[in-house]
């Protein structure tokens, strides 16, 4: 039964997107936020991708520096998609939770080209801070590490 109602929770989820959850608990909401969030990069929905955040979100992409705003997380996010970036996978670790905001430890992969075009496999750490805005769960922070 409970296989069944994630299932559901999954379909549910990419049919009406991450905001409408009534049995999903804190943990599978942040699971789906992550299904929906691979399957909007890997078909480089970028417009919909930045919709999942807030207007004033942050992202670290650990290289020391910090944007904010969806627009200028939009333009990280094609800038990828134009150099090549797919195969984008989200796992979560562990969810910290309080009643309106869930914070994700995990950690994501991706494919890629180098600089000779041949595929190449990276990936690291996340945490992402999601908050209850408006009836829906949106990121309101995203930080992330490349590991070797």
């Amino acid at each position: 039964m409970s296989k069944f109602l994630t299932a559901l929770a999954l379909v549910v989820t990419l049919v009406l997107g991450v905001n409408h959850w009534v049995f999903a608990t804190k943990g599978s909401v942040v699971e789906m936020a992550n299904e929906r969030w691979n399957i909007l990069f890997n078909s480089s929905d970028i417009t919909e991708l930045s919709k999942l955040y807030t207007q004033d979100a942050t992202l670290s992409a650990g290289n020391g520096g910090i944007l904010k705003g969806r627009d200028a997380i939009k333009g990280l996010f094609q800038s990828f998609i134009d150099n090549g970036v797919n195969n984008h996978n989200i796992k979560m670790i562990e969810t910290y939770e309080t009643t309106n905001q869930i914070v994700q430890i995990g950690k994501w992969s991706a494919d890629g080209l180098n600089e000779n075009k041949e595929k190449i496999s990276f990936g690291g750490v996340l945490m992402t801070v999601l908050i209850m805005q408006n009836d829906k769960w949106v990121i309101k922070s995203h930080v992330w590490n490349m590991s070797n």
